[in-house]
């Protein structure tokens, strides 16, 4: 795996877990009815984490690594960042981010281990980039199989800080990281059993 990067760990801690992330259809927020958020309703991105978070910051990032497009989806809280990993080739990510472009936003659910939900409003507008990503991703047989290997070596140790570093030139005194799974995108326990972490 060549990464554009050198992947040494400095002051980080990986969980040894993989925290899901998802897409819910509009107009589905937590216990939230529809008439009590404004604008109109769209795709629901929701992110659970093992903590509250108090002002979080949101973004994304495109990093195409031996050939294949990984979609970082990053909170941060503090120096503590959350990165979700997406796949560009999804059709119902890109669904979404069409409806999000549509309504010059997105709807982002942060959910808390006791339960809680806080949703977040981002503008939001679907780049020329993603658009090419995802034709592109679509249309490779072994796109899937190819980015789950790339999240795969991610996984190891090291490798995920220093590539939030090498994105966003800043660096985490914490890392957890997270996998955006749908029906087209799933990701199974036996093949997280099967991964040697090094943990």
């Amino acid at each position: 795996m060549n990464f554009p990067f050198t992947a040494i760990p400095v002051r980080v801690t990986t969980q040894g877990h993989i925290i899901r992330a998802s897409i819910l259809p509009a107009p589905a927020v937590g216990n939230k009815k529809k008439s009590s958020l404004p604008g109109p309703a769209v795709p629901v991105l929701q992110l659970n984490f093992d903590r509250k978070l108090h002002q979080p910051t949101f973004g994304m990032g495109l990093v195409a690594i031996d050939g294949c497009d990984l979609l970082f989806l990053d909170v941060w809280q503090g120096s503590t960042c959350f990165t979700n990993l997406a796949n560009t080739g999804d059709p119902i990510l890109m669904d979404a981010m069409r409806a999000w472009d549509k309504a010059g936003f997105m709807r982002i659910e942060l959910r808390s281990p006791d339960g809680e939900v806080r949703v977040m409003r981002r503008p939001f507008k679907l780049e020329k980039g993603l658009v090419k990503s995802h034709m592109d991703s679509k249309e490779r047989p072994n796109h899937l199989a190819e980015f789950k290997s790339v999240f795969f070596a991610l996984l190891q140790p090291g490798a995920m800080e220093a590539l939030v570093t090498f994105r966003t030139r800043r660096e985490p005194t914490e890392t957890i990281l997270g996998f955006l799974a749908t029906e087209h995108t799933p990701l199974e326990q036996h093949e997280l059993d099967a991964v040697d972490l090094g943990l």
